[in-house]
């Protein structure tokens, strides 16, 4: 029973300690400027372009790109890093490389608790006619 107990006290402490360390993440990133901010997704951006195998040119035939990528769309009001640069080098690879974007649907009315889903839809491109970005209900803007 003291050890349900404890693992419970342990969960909490958790739970908490996420919390603030989300609270603490929030307020630096408020406190970034938008060149900051932009300067910062720029150089995650490189980072990951210049490491990752599946956006390295390669001729050897031994190096598999995966066949699937899932990346989210940035939301400039969350001060989320910009993931443009990351769609549009994916998304140039062509056949050898499918792209997906998350989508979370809000639960419906009378859902007895279950909270939002979320399915990831394929895209081919970034045009606004292939799909709608929507953050709070707001056309998210480029």
């Amino acid at each position: 029973m003291a050890t349900t107990t404890t693992a419970a006290a342990g969960d909490d402490d958790l739970i908490e300690r996420k919390k603030a360390t989300r609270r603490r993440v929030r307020a630096a990133l408020k406190e970034l400027t938008e060149t900051q901010m932009s300067a910062e997704s720029t150089a995650i951006c490189v980072s990951l372009l210049s490491t990752l195998q599946i956006f390295k040119e390669t001729s050897d035939a031994c190096v598999q790109r995966p066949l699937r990528l899932g990346l989210y769309v940035h939301c400039a009001k969350l001060r989320e890093v910009d993931t443009r640069p990351l769609l549009k080098t994916a998304l140039a690879l062509g056949d050898a490389c499918e792209v997906y974007v998350p989508i979370v649907d809000a639960p419906a009315d009378g859902n007895d608790g279950v909270g939002p889903a979320m399915r990831f839809l394929k895209i081919q491109n970034l045009d606004k006619g292939e799909f709608i970005i929507f953050t709070y209900g707001q056309l998210e803007n480029d």
